[in-house]
C-alpha cells in the first residue's frame, strides 16, 4: 500500500478538504441542474465570465453544503438509527405475565 506523504496527508485532513469531500456527492448530484437553471437565469451562462462563474461556484457550494447539513445528515442519522425494540419489555409487569399460568413451588400443582 502506498504511503502518503505527510504534507499531502496534513492538506487532505484540513477541515475545509474534509467538508468539501463530505459535500462532494451534493456538489456532483446538482451541478448539472444548477447549471440548467443559471443559463435560464442568466442569458449568457455561468461560464461566460470570471464574476459569474465564481458565483456559480458559490451558489452551488452553498447548495451542496445545505443538501449535506438538511438532508444528507438526517438522512443518514435516521437510517444508522438503531431498530425498536419489539416484544416483551423486561421489568416487573412482565415477569407477572410470563409466570401467570405457572404453578410456583410452595402452590405444588396437585394435592
Amino acid at each position: 500500500m502506498a504511503q502518503v506523504p505527510a504534507r499531502l496527508a496534513r492538506v487532505l485532513s484540513a477541515p475545509a478538504a474534509v467538508h468539501l469531500g463530505e459535500i462532494s456527492f451534493g456538489f456532483y448530484i446538482y451541478q448539472a441542474p444548477l447549471y440548467r437553471l443559471w443559463q435560464v437565469v442568466s442569458p449568457l451562462g455561468p461560464t461566460t465570465s470570471l464574476a459569474s462563474f465564481l458565483a456559480y461556484l458559490l451558489t452551488l457550494l452553498l447548495v451542496a453544503h445545505g443538501s449535506h447539513v438538511w438532508v444528507e445528515q438526517p438522512l443518514r442519522r435516521w437510517l444508522l438509527r438503531p431498530p425498536p425494540v419489539r416484544g416483551l419489555v423486561a421489568g416487573p409487569a412482565s415477569s407477572e405475565v410470563l409466570s401467570a399460568g405457572v404453578a410456583k413451588p410452595d402452590q405444588g400443582a396437585c394435592r
